[in-house]
């Protein structure tokens, strides 16, 4: 699908300096507002939708969260992070097994597919999300009760983290998580 680009170039600079602005500060609400309104000037524009959903999803709007996403999948369904963003939305929505569907979708493509295609923004952002896929990964399938997948995710996201490689997830916040999931597979096995 070829993207229309209805923001100049200089609208475009604008809005990216507003989002980062507004973003770095946690100002989630003034942010939504301008978001709002962005959607209405430029109504074929999916990143503005996926900013949006990213946006709800921090002030813990998850259903409005998922709606932003899944308007941004209907205008460029091959973005890798609008991907990622529905699959964040759906499930906070516990929508497990259909987050699972598009994390997959993620995981398939090749890095430097991800990296240098069309949406790519590098090798250390295509890195980055498909290792946070994973971990997102491994959070669906123990809520679906799946440890022993969960586990073997999980420690392949931390075999994968690099310094320079950001993540959604604190290396404490994935270790912790892997600690519950080694106890509960423990605890099935004494019972």
């Amino acid at each position: 699908m070829e993207r229309k680009i209805t923001l100049s170039k200089d609208d475009r600079m604008n809005f990216q300096n507003t989002l980062d602005n507004l973003k770095s500060n946690s100002n989630w609400q003034v942010l939504k507002t301008y978001l709002m309104e962005m959607k209405i000037k430029y109504p074929s524009e999916y990143f503005i939708c996926t900013e949006l959903s990213n946006t709800y999803h921090m002030l813990g709007m998850y259903k409005e969260s998922e709606q932003a996403s899944m308007e941004a999948m209907r205008l460029e369904p091959n973005d890798v992070l609008v991907v990622y963003n529905y699959a964040v939305a759906l499930y906070s929505n516990e929508k497990f097994s259909e987050a699972i569907v598009q994390l997959n979708r993620i995981l398939k493509r090749k890095i430097n597919t991800i990296a240098y295609g069309v949406h790519g923004e590098g090798l250390k952002w295509a890195m980055s999300i498909k290792n946070d896929s994973l971990y997102l990964k491994a959070i669906c399938q123990l809520n679906l009760g799946k440890l022993k997948e969960a586990y073997k995710l999980i420690v392949k996201h931390l075999a994968q983290r690099r310094r320079g490689v950001y993540s959604d997830f604190t290396k404490k916040q994935v270790t912790r998580k892997e600690q519950y999931i080694i106890n509960e597979l423990n605890n099935k096995v004494v019972k």
